[in-house]
């Protein structure tokens, strides 16, 4: 949790102590440090071979990403994934998993 209104840092202290107290404690959990950049392509005269060009150049595309976060590659991070989906005929929006 990040914040910094005081009223409710001071209710969950409370509520953690009385739970630390009195029951069973805490478990938590969270998901993998992955963010979501989008790219959208619009006006494609040609979606079969759109999509057989991101499929076939996946890699490189990835590749070529890292390119601008090596910093976050060295520390074993960086863009891990490409996919993409159809929006329309003519437009496609391609997500790059990035591990930050």
């Amino acid at each position: 949790m990040a914040i910094e209104e005081p009223s409710v840092i001071a209710a969950c202290s409370a509520i953690a102590k009385l739970i630390s107290e009195k029951g069973n404690g805490f478990t938590c959990h969270s998901t993998p440090p992955v963010m979501i950049a989008q790219i959208e392509i619009v006006e494609i005269k040609d979606m079969k071979n759109a999509e057989y060009k991101l499929k076939i150049n996946k890699k490189k595309i990835i590749e070529h990403a890292n390119l601008s976060c090596q910093s976050m590659v060295a520390r074993g991070g960086g863009v891990e994934d490409l996919r993409f989906r159809k929006l329309s005929d003519s437009i496609i929006v391609v997500e790059l998993l990035v591990n930050v």
